[in-house]
């Protein structure tokens, strides 16, 4: 396999996993099932600040890291 083959397989693998790695870590950090997590999704729901800020800080890390993969 060349290198630009590898490079796209990673970059198809991490992008295909990040939803539900994002998922996983926004229901641990904010002590929610998924069901409640779906229910957040789908119909919208207040946040307290402390969700808000994993949320985002959760978001932005996984952000950072397929960008990391993007450069190469």
């Amino acid at each position: 396999m060349n290198n630009n083959s590898v490079f796209f397989l990673n970059l198809h693998a991490y992008f295909h996993d990040a939803p539900s790695i994002f998922k996983k870590e926004v229901c641990q950090a904010c002590g929610w099932s998924e069901a409640t997590y779906y229910r957040k999704v789908k119909v919208g729901g207040q946040f307290t600040e402390a969700e808000k800020d994993a949320i985002i800080a959760i978001g932005k890390r996984l952000a950072k890291k397929g960008a990391a993969l993007v450069k190469g």
